[in-house]
Formats: C-alpha cells, sequence, structure tokens
C-alpha cells in the first residue's frame, strides 16, 4: 500500500519517536483470547492494506499496573482539552442551550443504551440529558473504559437519589465495544420493549467496528454499523447521534493535527500493542504519524501511520513486511453537511431508520434524532 505522495496531503507531518519494542511489558496483558485474536486480525487487516480505520477502539487504553506506560486515553483526554479541539465545547454547548428542545423531542423509552458517553463531565453534560428526558427504567452503560463507566454509573445512582430519575432504575455496565454491546443485548432478549441509543461524540467512525463488517469503504462501513446498531431495535424505539457538519478543512486539520500530543498518543497504541500480543522486530519508530484531510475537496480527517523505512517484524504468529512510505489509515472522522446531500440521513435510512428531528447548535454541532422502523420518505 504506498503513500500517495506529499502534494496529496494537507497537513502537517509528526515523527513518531524511536521506542525500544516491548518496553510496555511493566503491565499486563488485559485482553481475553478471544479480544486478542480480534485485535490481531484487525491490525493484520490494516497492515496488510484490506481495510481501513478499524483500530480506533484501541486509541483509549489504561493502564493495568502502577508502572504500564500503556494510557492511550490519558492522551485522548489532553488531545480534546486543547483549544484548537473544537468539537468538544460544540457539542457541550449544544445540549446546554437546546435542553428544552431535546426534552420535548425526546420520546419515554422504558430501556436505554449509552454508547461511548465518555468521563463524567461529558456524560453529565450530553448522554444523561438524554436518558433524562427517556425516563427510562433500564439504562446500558456501554464504554471501553472502566474508568469512565465506574463515573457514569456514579452520575446514574445520584440521579436515581435525587429523583431525577425514577426510583428503582436500573444501570448496567457493559465493556465492550458498540456492535459487540448491542449483539450482546439483542441475543439475551434485552430489547424487548421501546428503546432509546444515543453515540455522542460529534464523529461516525469512533466506534470500534468488527472487522466481519468493515470491508475497507467508509461509506459502506458506516452503513453497515448503524445497521448492526439500529436492526436489532424494537419498532418505534429512537436512536440519537450528534454530527460535525463542519466542513472548514483548514479549521478540521487544526483540530485533529496536535503535533508532539498526537505523536505520543500514536506511540502509546504501538505500546498497547506489545503489551497484548507477543511481537519482534516491531519498534515504533518505524512508524510515522500523521492527522491529514486527504485531499482538496475531502472532509475526511484521518489518522494515518506512515512506514519511514523498510522493515519486516512479527506480530503474534504473522509476518509483515513493509516499505518506506507505506501508509494505514488507523482511524477515520467524517464531515457532513445538513441540506440536500444529506449523507448521514441517507446512511441511517438504508440501515432501517427514519429521520425525526435534527437540533442545530454553534460550530457545526448536530444532534440528529432518528426513528427505527418506521416506513415512509426521510
Amino acid at each position: 500500500m504506498s503513500d500517495r505522495g506529499r502534494s496529496d496531503y494537507i497537513g502537517h507531518k509528526v515523527l513518531v519517536a524511536a521506542q525500544p519494542a516491548n518496553t510496555s511489558l511493566a503491565g499486563r496483558p488485559s485482553l481475553s483470547q478471544k479480544e486478542r485474536e480480534e485485535l490481531q486480525r484487525r491490525l493484520s487487516d490494516t497492515l496488510r492494506g484490506k481495510a481501513d480505520g478499524q483500530l480506533s477502539a484501541y486509541f483509549y487504553t489504561e493502564p493495568n499496573t502502577a508502572n504500564d506506560p500503556v494510557n492511550g486515553k490519558s492522551y485522548h483526554h489532553d488531545y480534546i482539552e486543547r483549544k484548537a479541539y473544537y468539537p468538544k465545547e460544540a457539542e457541550k454547548k449544544l445540549f446546554k442551550d437546546q435542553e428544552d428542545k431535546i426534552e420535548e423531542i425526546a420520546p419515554v423509552s422504558d430501556i436505554f443504551v449509552s454508547l461511548g458517553g465518555g468521563d463524567a463531565q461529558a456524560f453529565s453534560s450530553k448522554d444523561m440529558k438524554l436518558i433524562k428526558a427517556s425516563k427510562a427504567t433500564t439504562v446500558y452503560l456501554v464504554d471501553l473504559s472502566q474508568e469512565y463507566l465506574d463515573q457514569q454509573e456514579r452520575i446514574i445512582k445520584d440521579a436515581i437519589k435525587s429523583e431525577e430519575l425514577p426510583v428503582g432504575t436500573q444501570v448496567v455496565k457493559m465493556r465492550k465495544d458498540f456492535t459487540a454491546a448491542v449483539k450482546s443485548l439483542n441475543s439475551e432478549g434485552k430489547f424487548e420493549t421501546q428503546v432509546s441509543m444515543c453515540m455522542t461524540g460529534l464523529t461516525l467512525f469512533n466506534m470500534g467496528v468488527h472487522d466481519e463488517i468493515n470491508d475497507g469503504n467508509s461509506y459502506r462501513t458506516m452503513i453497515n454499523t448503524i445497521n448492526a446498531l439500529i436492526a436489532p431495535l424494537p419498532q418505534n424505539s429512537s436512536f440519537y447521534i450528534t454530527q460535525d457538519t463542519t466542513t472548514d478543512r483548514d479549521k478540521i486539520l487544526e483540530a485533529y493535527d496536535a503535533g508532539e500530543l498526537l505523536n505520543q498518543w500514536m506511540k502509546n497504541f504501538w505500546l498497547f500493542v506489545q503489551r497484548e500480543i507477543p511481537t519482534e522486530g516491531l519498534d515504533v519508530s518505524l512508524f510515522e504519524g500523521r492527522a491529514v484531510v486527504p485531499d482538496a475537496k475531502s472532509n475526511q480527517m484521518q489518522f494515518q501511520f506512515v512506514a519511514t523505512r523498510d522493515a519486516t517484524f512479527i506480530i503474534g504468529d504473522e509476518v509483515f513486511d513493509v516499505k518506506k512510505g507505506d501508509t494505514f489509515v488507523s482511524f477515520t472522522s467524517e464531515k457532513f453537511g445538513i441540506g440536500k446531500h444529506d449523507r448521514v440521513r441517507d446512511v441511517v435510512r438504508e440501515a432501517g431508520g427514519r429521520h425525526a428531528n435534527t437540533i442545530l447548535g454553534d460550530d457545526g454541532a448536530a444532534l440528529r434524532h432518528f426513528r427505527v422502523g418506521q416506513p415512509g420518505p426521510a
């Protein structure tokens, strides 16, 4: 998979600092055998050019011993706290300014599923407002971070004590990626009554996509992923997603290109790989990290790994050969406008949903509300 050349990229290149292999062994492997195999499959598909953008779930890792340097979640926190990272504040302001409107449009649901609600501040300012509006009596919290799940649970329990949520509301924590959690809930027969589900974060691709539904085509992947989330839901359920409609490429790039901080975050991903899977010859100095808008007409942001030299290395039981300049997409975020060509609406419609409401905020933020299973044009 070859680099398309310097002129094809709008962006600043970040050199990933040299780091000897296996320095993360101060931490203990934390994945199950099945999860480890899943990680290896995603790495294999990415490094062999079979699929793009399916490594995002592993950028939010946590240390599991006192000396473990693997801490993607900490880097992510610092990354989104930068002033240039407009999506965080834009989304929070939307939920604050439009709280009355949100309560007005949100239907009552027996079950609420929060997908990736984030830390206490993020969860309180976004997902919690939808949970309260839904008056749900069972809340499923889905996140890859145990720390975030514990924070979210405490907020729910405090709301029950203060009677902001119905007394007796049940809360269940699920440390899984989104599609795996929904698949599990469906197989256990939890979706027998009306459901509300939300996925905040102003992005459509930070969702830990299973590789069996990721075919390497970004638009088709988005359709397949949304379908995996909403297809199991009962008729007349609700699906909420926050969307970044910004199409200013310079603004997008400024938000995502974080220089040395991005360098450290991307390096930490490879330390995580080394912690979880036996490797040989894998030195993270092999890869250069980039946050790029791929071309002058694109509203897509990509995190890329670019090989700095020819190399052969082993991950698990697989041997990989890369050539200098080979480029691999680890993580993708799409920016779609709302109007005649509303691709988010089209994606959800193709996956079986129907547009119900859109609430617009400042700086490109939008809360989209879709009803599942309702026939008729969007």
